[in-house]
Order: structure tokens, then C-alpha cells, then sequence
């Protein structure tokens, strides 16, 4: 019997499947802070709901640390936690690479059809069988004919899915220079830093350490939400890794 193609060694196995629990959503795991409802999280999560509705595709974008995988997941933990799939690569996937991820994340059992023709069909079918949310998370890295095939996914007439694209770099840029791929996005959701304001607003909710801290000390996190531990006051710094 012939061998089962297989994709390359990093990319073969999912980096992701369900949503991750929230603990997750924080980077270095800062003991007690909390996830804040910025105006950008409420938008992600009235956004979703309504491609989720339209059973659409969503273009979630912007610079990296800005929070847009932290919204997107918390988003759906409210909305589609049993329903959500999600899948992230670290290096240039070709669309072998996608459909032995989609198989794997979708836990389908045995092994995967050999024919690209058989192949389509088998994730065809089991996305016609439920509704899902596929979210690709650091999408910047796809080429053109990846998203290509998500949108030829989409496209089928029986399959039940929402698409949700989150990335920065040239996400925006594949997606929208594309005629075919930028008509069936539903919603495009631009992540921007939070203004000073709203930092001096939402940051003594964010971690008990800046409780009465003078608000002139507060400063400007560089990446907002997802706050630093050089804005941390001295001593409050946790151990492990530093944000990126």
C-alpha cells in the first residue's frame, strides 16, 4: 500500500484545536489581572456574533500585541465554545498542509484519504454535518492559494461554517487585493492601540498593583491591551518569560 502524503514536520500536526481555556489568554500567566472590556473586545464580540449569524467570514487584523487572539478567543467561549476550531502555523502551509490540519483538529478518525479529490470531499461532508467556526489565527502567514482553499471551503453549498482569518502584517492587504477572497468577508475588524485615555481608564481594573498608583505614573503601554512588565511598578514584576 502506498504511504499517506504527509506535510512537512513542523506544520503536520495542529498547534491548536479548541479553545484554549482562558488562563491561556495571558501571556506570561500574570497572577490576577483580568481581562478587560475595551471597546475593542465589545466590538470582536458583536462582531462575531453577527458573522456567526451570517454564517460569514471575518478578517480580524492589525499589529502584534494589540489583543486580537486574546478577543477573538474570549469572544467565542461566549458564543461558539463547543463549535470553535482553531487552527495556527508558524511557517508558509501549503494547502496539503491545511486539509491534514483541518483533519486532525476535527479529530476525524483513521487515516487521510490519499487523492486531494477524496480528500476535499471527506471535509466537505464533515463540515456539512455541524456548524463550526474555523478560525485561522497568525493568518499573515498564508499564501494566496491557502486562503484560496478556505474560501473554497467556504463556498460549498452544504457546508455549515463561519471563517475567521486573525493576523497582522499582510493579512489585510492578500484579503483585500483579492476580489474573489475580499467579497466574501462579512466583517474586517482593524485592532488599533489604545489611546491614552483609555489606558489611564482601563488599566487600575486591569491588575491590583495600580490601584492608587497617581495616574501620571501610569504611562503609555507600547502594546495595548496585552500590558508589559516594563509598565510594571518595581516589585510587581512576575517571573518568566517577558512580553514580546
Amino acid at each position: 500500500m502506498n504511504a499517506v502524503p504527509a506535510a512537512s514536520p513542523s506544520l503536520a500536526r495542529p498547534l491548536r484545536g479548541p479553545l484554549p481555556p482562558p488562563r491561556k489568554d495571558h501571556y506570561p500567566s500574570l497572577p490576577d489581572a483580568n481581562v478587560m472590556g475595551t471597546m475593542a473586545m465589545k466590538e470582536t464580540l458583536a462582531n462575531l456574533g453577527e458573522v456567526i449569524a451570517a454564517r460569514g467570514m471575518m478578517c480580524v487584523y492589525g499589529p502584534a500585541g494589540l489583543g486580537k487572539t486574546m478577543s477573538v478567543n474570549a469572544a467565542l467561549r461566549e458564543l461558539a465554545p463547543k463549535s470553535t476550531r482553531r487552527i495556527e502555523f508558524r511557517g508558509r502551509p501549503t494547502v496539503l498542509d491545511i486539509r491534514h490540519n483541518l483533519f486532525n483538529v476535527l479529530a476525524l478518525p483513521g487515516r487521510p484519504p490519499r487523492q486531494p479529490t477524496a480528500f476535499d470531499t471527506l471535509l466537505k461532508d464533515v463540515l456539512a454535518d455541524q456548524f463550526r467556526v474555523l478560525v485561522c489565527d497568525e493568518a499573515q502567514w498564508l499564501r494566496e492559494e491557502s486562503f484560496e482553499y478556505f474560501r473554497h471551503l467556504f463556498d460549498d453549498l452544504y457546508t455549515d461554517i463561519a471563517v475567521v482569518f486573525v493576523g497582522g502584517g499582510n493579512t489585510y492587504e492578500v484579503l483585500a487585493g483579492k476580489d474573489m477572497l475580499a467579497s466574501r468577508v462579512h466583517i474586517w475588524q482593524e485592532f488599533r492601540p489604545l489611546t491614552r485615555e483609555e489606558v489611564l481608564t482601563t488599566i487600575p481594573a486591569y491588575h491590583p498593583v495600580w490601584l492608587g498608583v497617581d495616574p501620571r505614573r501610569r504611562g503609555r503601554p507600547r502594546r495595548p491591551p496585552h500590558l508589559g512588565q516594563d509598565h510594571l511598578p518595581p516589585g510587581a514584576r512576575p517571573s518568566g518569560p517577558p512580553w514580546s
